[in-house]
């Protein structure tokens, strides 16, 4: 028998595959509940309150493993253009890996819930703000002022969750690459 962690675990991973892929609306309980394994009772187990209880853990669960790739990327990097090249790479792996199907979870789930879903859009909210905290320290060490390096980490995220799009619909990493030369010319220039 499983353990009931395991089991949530299963479960929020295949919401996530899927959630990336068709989004929240496009995915059904039974889908979720077919690819994670997990019998319908184990999941009313985890989540009482069905799907958008499942969609809020599934984005505090991504929000979690983007935070650490932003983080893990800000301390291997010397400025802010290395810090994009290392998070650009990784989404472009994400993308090609997935045969360009997968995308932002946060920004697929914005779209489809916004702003009528209040509990999940807070949770795509807090999701960006984490993003938006590490991403402003990393400008931070090359822009004048707090509010430049703040104004920095906003055009960065909408930049490339902008360009996940266009990646997906090209099927190719072409867009997310030339953001990221754009973003770089941006750049204030390091000493």
């Amino acid at each position: 028998m499983k353990k009931p962690n395991e089991t949530k675990k299963r479960i929020i991973a295949a919401a996530s595959h899927l959630f990336r892929r068709r989004g929240y609306h496009g995915t059904g309980l039974s889908e979720i509940l077919k690819e994670s394994g997990a019998p319908k009772g184990s999941f009313y187990f985890h989540f009482p309150e069905g799907k958008d209880q499942l969609a809020q853990a599934t984005i505090d669960a991504a929000g979690d493993d983007t935070d650490t790739l932003l983080k893990a990327a800000a301390d291997r990097s010397k400025d802010l253009a290395g810090f994009l090249d290392s998070i650009v790479a990784s989404y472009a792996r994400l993308l090609e890996r997935s045969g360009f199907e997968a995308s932002s979870i946060l920004a697929n789930t914005a779209l489809d819930v916004s702003p009528q879903n209040e509990r999940i859009t807070e949770h795509i909210g807090a999701g960006y703000r984490r993003w938006h905290k590490v991403i402003s320290g990393v400008c931070l060490r090359e822009c004048g002022s707090r509010q430049q390096a703040s104004d920095m980490a906003v055009l960065i995220i909408a930049s490339l969750e902008g360009a996940l799009s266009l990646c997906r619909v090209e099927k190719s990493t072409a867009p997310l690459m030339a953001a990221a030369r754009q973003l770089k010319h941006i750049v204030p220039a390091s000493d």
